[in-house]
């Protein structure tokens, strides 16, 4: 019989550790669903609230609305503050209880900020919540690896594929749909409405994490200036190099697709948010299955994990340098009304959707695996700063491109902007394939020596 894929569903069995049977579900649902509200300001802020500016505001102003997700990518400025200060638990329930408020105080103003159509304002408010969660952020990642039992570890970067899938498709297609007054009027949900609601929703998250227990500290919390030592002898390394390097380029071909696509959509002639949010809702079954398969690639293969998420990772490149020319393409010459050309549009699609899968899952298993101890037991106790300048980097790839993208599209036209990031990926595709090899060594070569401590050769017997 095959091997069932892990999921929300189908968790994985209940592992044995020292001596006591453990059943990871609950702690894999929490952190599923702290990872979702994570998810949420991503989807305002590159799906539902461009859709609505869209027909209003140029692509350069719209660029602007992506400065509120840049906390997401200086994380690694506020990691040894986490690593030093407090338990994991300590930081993620204040965290979720103050971003909840902060969505409580938007819920009143977002509807006069969007009918003045001020992005700017907004943004900086966006900003102030992704904050909050960025700090969260930087807590679940830690938290999850010491939360959960050994053997269900590889599962944690599937809850967060999961998860941030999940408030996206919370946050876009369905708030589109709820919110529009053409299927009811007045509206089944507002904006305002939906952030209200929100602040609830945190206030829970926040109580199921206190309910549950403290992780045994295996070693001592240590100093903020000893982790900072250990984060700058980290980032100065050629291995931490190459991964910045190939981070910051891995959006570079999708940049169009990433930060164009919806505007350039409800820009065609009858062209509907209603669209938008079915196209996004036939999509997310396709979502969710690639990230439990991505995250069974690599749980369940007999490979190392670094050498299975290598795999995967040079696959979901493929796949996304496919996506830049294939949707583009479709999306120039797409009818809306056409049967033909929205399923088109459709697999297109959900090939690029397959490839971010495949592409994020695989990079957080790496992530991980540089930062767990080499036993196999907790992290490492500057694990956090680590793993977070890690996904500071990759955030940061993901985000820069963006603004550019959608400055490019208002000077030149979204054909050319599209044209020009393929041209781009393409052209860095021997690059990303050496540096993703190089990632695969430096994250089997950091299970096998502590952080902080310099690599030194082998000594030569003759």
């Amino acid at each position: 019989m095959a091997p069932v894929a892990p999921s929300l569903h189908h968790a994985p069995p209940p592992t044995l550790e020292g001596g006591q049977l453990e059943n990871p579900t609950g702690k894999l649902c929490l952190l599923t669903a702290l990872y979702a509200v994570q998810g949420v300001p991503f989807a305002l802020i590159i799906g539902t609230l461009p859709t609505l500016f869209a027909t209003s505001v140029s692509d350069a102003r719209i660029g602007v609305l992506s400065l509120g997700a840049w906390p997401f990518a200086l994380k690694a400025l506020f990691a040894p503050l986490v690593d030093s200060y407090f338990s994991r638990k300590a930081w993620v329930i204040p965290c979720t209880l103050a971003s909840g408020a902060l969505w409580l105080w938007l819920g009143h103003t977002i509807e006069a900020l969007v009918l003045s159509r001020d992005t700017t304002s907004l943004a900086a408010a966006l900003f102030a919540v992704v904050l909050l969660l960025a700090a969260q952020d930087v807590a679940v990642d830690i938290w999850a690896l010491e939360l959960l039992p050994a053997r269900s570890r590889p599962y944690a970067p599937v809850c967060q594929t999961v998860g941030m899938g999940a408030g996206n498709l919370i946050a876009h297609p369905l708030l589109l749909l709820l919110s529009s007054s053409r299927l009811r009027d007045p509206p089944v949900l507002t904006l305002p409405r939906f952030l209200w609601l929100l602040g609830p929703i945190h206030a829970a998250l926040a109580l199921a994490a206190a309910l549950q227990p403290e992780p045994e500290r295996t070693r001592p919390r240590p100093s903020l200036r000893r982790t900072l030592e250990s984060l700058r002898a980290v980032a100065a390394t050629p291995t931490t190099r190459r991964i910045g390097a190939a981070c910051l380029l891995q959006r570079v071909g999708v940049a169009a697709l990433d930060g164009c696509s919806l505007t350039q959509y409800m820009r065609l002639p009858g062209a509907r948010q209603e669209h938008i949010a079915c196209l996004a809702a036939l999509q997310a079954p396709v979502a969710l299955a690639a990230a439990v398969y991505a995250g069974r690639l690599v749980a369940r293969s007999d490979r190392p994990a670094p050498e299975a998420a290598r795999g995967q990772m040079r696959t979901g490149y493929l796949l996304l340098v496919a996506s830049s020319v294939a949707v583009p393409a479709l999306l120039c010459t797409h009818r809306v009304g056409s049967a033909g050309s929205t399923a088109g549009l459709v697999v297109a699609t959900s090939v690029f959707l397959t490839a971010n899968k495949l592409w994020w899952t695989a990079q957080g298993t790496l992530f991980n695996e540089a930062v767990v101890s080499p036993e196999g037991g907790p992290p490492r106790a500057a694990a956090a700063s680590h793993l977070t300048l890690l996904n500071s980097l990759s955030n940061a790839g993901k985000m820069w491109p963006v603004p550019v993208a959608l400055a490019v599209s208002d000077a030149v036209g979204y054909r050319a902007a599209s044209g020009t990031c393929a041209l781009a990926g393409l052209a860095a595709l021997p690059l990303m394939w050496r540096l993703i090899e190089q990632r695969r060594r430096s994250a089997e070569h950091q299970r096998t020596v502590e952080m902080g401590v310099e690599e030194r050769a082998p000594l030569n017997p003759l």
